[in-house]
């Protein structure tokens, strides 16, 4: 048999769940005597029914996708900290892992450079070229 739960608690504890407050759910769980998952089930509907984005959660257990998360370490590129913390709060997203995400980019590209061959620079062309005039021997 499912418990029910009053509607005035839901709705307290799922404001408490979604941003700015963000507050942690296994907390929550131990204070009220409510199941985790519970807790985690209304907040994923709330989100969906507000359209914020899911909460990164602390397992990683949320999912984004390459897409997703390329775009979100773009937008958070150019801000300070203190604005990416405030984009973070707004939209329910954590600042860990942006950071995680922007250094497997800045690793995968890292990776792309070395396995690229190496292309002679015109500066470097020019000096080979200016070495090899200085050797020939002029008659």
């Amino acid at each position: 048999m499912m418990t029910l739960y009053p509607d005035e608690q839901k709705m307290n504890l799922i404001e408490q769940m979604l941003p700015p407050q963000n507050a942690a759910i296994p907390p929550l769980s131990r204070e009220t005597g409510i199941p985790k998952d519970t807790l985690y089930g209304w907040r994923r509907q709330a989100q969906r029914a507000r359209g914020i984005a899911p909460t990164a959660s602390a397992s990683g257990a949320e999912r984004w996708s390459a897409k997703e998360q390329f775009a979100m370490v773009v937008e958070t590129a150019a801000l300070s900290e203190a604005v990416r913390g405030e984009y973070g709060r707004q939209r329910g997203r954590y600042p860990e892992p942006l950071q995680v995400w922007r250094r497997a980019g800045e690793q995968a590209n890292a990776g792309q450079a070395a396995s690229r061959p190496k292309t002679d620079t015109a500066d470097q062309r020019f000096g080979n070229w200016s070495a090899s005039c200085r050797a020939r021997k002029r008659p």
